[in-house]
């Protein structure tokens, strides 16, 4: 693992351990502050509401304090983003291009890098990846989106189960 990564993991850390399990209600800022500052226009993105299953970076389980709420975003060129933010306001990204449908209602996002934002001031890590994310139609009832990369030696999983409701 990069410098850049270790030092974003151990302010992540700290940061939780400040915040505990209090409720910031900066989700949304968050995640806006995790998608790259690249020309390309913004072709949708939506709020996801379900519960968290799983959060790991390395050795380090997040998914206690995961939120019950996840952002997809998608753009012209492709590119898609998985964002999974604590109750702490932190973020983690899952950054990739669009694959073929697996079926009509299974897509697949090939993860090139992970983005990771530990708030409090602190500018966001973007780390080259290699992973896949798999996730169904969320407009078609309950799905799941699983996330999984690696970064050198660290892995990275996101899983997500959404509630049923169309996303907003």
């Amino acid at each position: 693992m990069g410098v850049t990564a270790k030092v974003a993991l151990n302010a992540w850390r700290g940061r939780e351990k400040r915040i505990g399990m209090k409720r910031l209600g900066t989700m949304t800022a968050a995640i806006l502050l995790t998608i790259p500052a690249i020309a390309m226009a913004e072709n949708g993105m939506f709020v996801i509401e379900g519960r968290c299953q799983k959060l790991q970076i390395g050795e380090h389980d997040f998914s206690n304090i995961c939120s019950s709420k996840a952002v997809s975003t998608s753009y012209d060129d492709g590119r898609v983003g998985f964002h999974f933010v604590t109750n702490g306001g932190v973020a983690l990204t899952f950054s990739g291009l669009d694959l073929p449908n697996i079926s009509e209602d299974e897509d697949e996002t090939g993860i090139d890098s992970i983005i990771l934002n530990v708030g409090g001031g602190t500018k966001s890590s973007k780390i080259s990846a290699v992973g896949r994310c798999r996730y169904g139609n969320p407009f078609k009832g309950k799905m799941t989106i699983d996330c999984k990369a690696k970064t050198g030696g660290m892995a990275y999983h996101a899983r997500f189960k959404t509630n049923g409701k169309p996303p907003k």
